[in-house]
């Protein structure tokens, strides 16, 4: 794709936030989420394709033309100029198009469709990251992507490199704990979130708020299980907002 077109999409997105015309504004955001669609698996051998399914974005005027929203728009135009120039690398420009998608729609999918020789087995997997089947289990439930069904899964190579970065990792897994959340009731989330931290409370023998809550962000940064921490903590905080959203309903 020619960079001069994503250049006229900026200029257009600029005057809609100006007009404040929501209409043109959602249109040029369906042609951005389709163009990064289009030029992953164009840049990134490792995607064979990505398919979107019943998307609709938030429309809510706040959202829209706030300065979240309208940053986020402007970054992605500036990602995909990067990676039409090859300035991007495939985890940077794959974290950035996910956590766009789920904050900026109110419904559908993303899905990856990856080159064959991409994905390795589950025992390969573990090899990679030096754990048991066990423990890579563990990582797939936290949000380790994977293709194929439950037990005869494969794994991205590219994303298994990404999951060795803890601060990628926890990118990786708050993204999944997005998509879950589209795609479960309430109840069912909550459920989910019992079962990760009563693993956590066995793991470390006791809860998080008594071992590890008077750590600062960069003590629990330099903790051995710095990722298990951040995602426990985080599954602490969704687990409060599952109760009072619960409550709030009955």
């Amino acid at each position: 794709m020619n960079v001069e077109i994503f250049r006229l999409t900026e200029e257009i997105i600029s005057r809609a936030i100006e007009e404040r015309d929501a209409i043109l504004l959602q249109k040029e955001a369906t042609f951005l989420l389709n163009s990064f669609a289009m030029i992953m698996p164009e840049a990134f051998p490792q995607i064979e394709y990505v398919r979107l399914t019943k998307v609709q974005f938030k429309m809510n005027p706040d959202f829209m033309f706030g300065k979240t929203h309208v940053s986020s728009l402007r970054k992605l135009l500036t990602s995909i100029e990067q990676i039409l120039q090859q300035r991007i690398d495939i985890i940077e420009a794959k974290l950035l198009f996910d956590s766009w998608f789920y904050e900026s729609t109110e419904t559908g999918s993303l899905h990856y469709v990856f080159d064959d020789s991409e994905l390795v087995n589950i025992s390969d997997a573990a090899d990679s990251l030096g754990v048991s089947r066990t423990t890579l289990y563990k990582y797939i439930d936290r949000g380790l992507e994977t293709v194929g069904e439950k037990h005869n899964q494969k794994v991205p190579r590219f994303l298994l490199e990404a999951w060795k970065n803890p601060e990628v990792a926890f990118q990786m897994q708050w993204l999944a704990q997005l998509k879950r959340t589209r795609e479960q009731t309430a109840e069912q989330r909550l459920d989910d979130v019992n079962k990760q931290i009563a693993e956590f409370e066995k793991k470390f023998g006791g809860s998080f708020y008594f071992l590890f809550s008077n750590m600062t962000d960069q003590e629990l940064d330099a903790h051995p299980e710095a990722v298990d921490l951040h995602d426990w903590r985080e599954l602490e905080k969704e687990k409060q907002e599952l109760l009072a959203r619960l409550k709030g309903e009955r």
